[in-house]
């Protein structure tokens, strides 16, 4: 979580969306308040249909370390 680099965890899996940071439908603002956080819970909101599923993999970098 800092300039330039925005990684978010969803579901103990670790997201890299620096690249879709400035695309996202909600703004750079409603990632950013996620980066370097757990955002399971926000991302599973109503805002979002079944294709954030098919999106957000395009980002993953891996499982997080238990």
């Amino acid at each position: 979580n800092r300039e330039g680099d925005a990684w978010i965890v969803v579901e103990g899996r670790v997201f890299d969306v620096t690249k879709y940071i400035d695309e996202h439908p909600g703004g750079v603002k409603a990632l950013r308040a996620f980066a370097g956080k757990d955002a399971t819970k926000v991302f599973r909101g109503p805002q979002h249909g079944t294709q954030v599923d098919d999106v957000i993999e395009l980002f993953l970098i891996g499982d997080l370390a238990k």
